[in-house]
């Protein structure tokens, strides 16, 4: 019988390791090494023999960071039935990211700095925010494919708008937040997989996966309030408010600050 093939995409820190945990979860898949398998990270790890069942059905999932469509892996070919793609608000990205790279989890920052409230008290965060305003992203060496910010996420987008099958969802990590199930529910019914397990799933990972200062830094909305003034935060506007629009962010923004 021919796998279901699911592509997780995102540009990165926008949640696309806490979907893949959900999937791994309904799967009933235990511990890191079984989630790294059977949902690999597709530009690093090997992908075609990662089948996982649901009443007999088989599957393919994998994740990747790509600003495009993956169609073959390793010299093999094959087409994706359906991608979920998460966006999340570019300034919640940011400081997400800064934290990715800090001394507090990977210290791989291109300028080091120990942590977030360093790096925003020592005025570095001007820098590297800067670098994200202008070309949408604050470390070149990145994730295989990323892309920019904007470029990824309004391609991806776009693509999901114009998807004729509707085999391409793109959903909101905020959404995720306030209803995981509602928000990935179409996408989930469209693989052939059960809302209610994928409730089950996401209520345990939610449990799971709370909030560590880590890799899940803070899992909230509006992050970025705490490290960014008020002029950085209408200068990306400014720059940045006919993309935001069209990806959903402009009217959460402008109400974080109460414009």
């Amino acid at each position: 019988m021919k796998p279901t093939i699911v592509g997780i995409y995102s540009y990165p820190k926008s949640g696309n390791t806490w979907v893949r945990q959900v999937v791994g979860n309904f799967f009933k898949l235990r511990g890191y090494e079984a989630l790294r398998v059977s949902v690999p990270d597709i530009a690093v790890e090997p992908f075609g023999d990662n089948i996982v069942q649901h009443e007999n059905q088989p599957y393919l999932f994998y994740k990747s960071h790509s600003w495009y469509e993956i169609t073959q892996s390793r010299g093999h070919s094959f087409e994706n039935d359906v991608i979920i793609h998460i966006r999340r608000n570019p300034l919640d990205v940011f400081v997400s990211h800064l934290n990715y790279l800090s001394g507090n989890l990977h210290d791989a920052a291109p300028v080091k700095f120990k942590d977030v409230d360093d790096c925003t008290k020592s005025g570095l965060i001007d820098h590297y925010f800067g670098a994200f305003l202008t070309l949408g992203q604050i470390d070149p060496r990145g994730f295989g494919g990323q892309g920019t910010y904007f470029g990824s996420n309004l391609w991806w987008t776009t693509q999901a708008n114009e998807s004729q099958q509707k085999r391409i969802f793109s959903v909101r990590y905020e959404d995720l937040l306030e209803d995981f199930t509602a928000t990935l529910g179409p996408a989930w019914t469209a693989c052939g997989l059960p809302e209610n397990r994928l409730k089950i799933s996401a209520d345990t990972i939610k449990q799971r996966i709370q909030p560590d200062g880590k890799f899940y830094w803070k899992m909230q909305r509006g992050n970025y309030l705490e490290y960014l003034d008020r002029n950085k935060i209408e200068d990306f506007v400014k720059y940045h408010r006919d993309e935001l629009a069209r990806l959903d962010y402009l009217d959460m923004i402008l109400e974080d600050i109460g414009t």
